[in-house]
């Protein structure tokens, strides 16, 4: 985990409701960057999602976080 900034760009193949932003991040463990993939998620106008995987297209792709955000009615 870190307090970095990270640039990425996203696409979305269903009108805007799921995108998905790639990147690269430095392993503190490693010293080197690795690929990372966050993918949020408009469910309604009251729930989101976003989720990040780490080793983002490699064999050892992993979930790291998933944070729903939902609005108090």
């Amino acid at each position: 985990m870190s307090t970095s900034v990270l640039f990425m760009e996203g696409v979305s193949d269903d009108g805007g409701k799921t995108i998905t932003y790639n990147t690269s991040e430095n392993n503190p463990m490693t010293g080197e960057d690795e690929p990372v993939r966050f993918v949020f998620r408009w469910v309604d106008n009251d729930t989101h999602i976003l989720e990040s995987w780490h080793g983002a297209g490699t064999p050892n792709e992993f979930k790291v976080m998933e944070i729903t955000c939902t609005r108090k009615k």
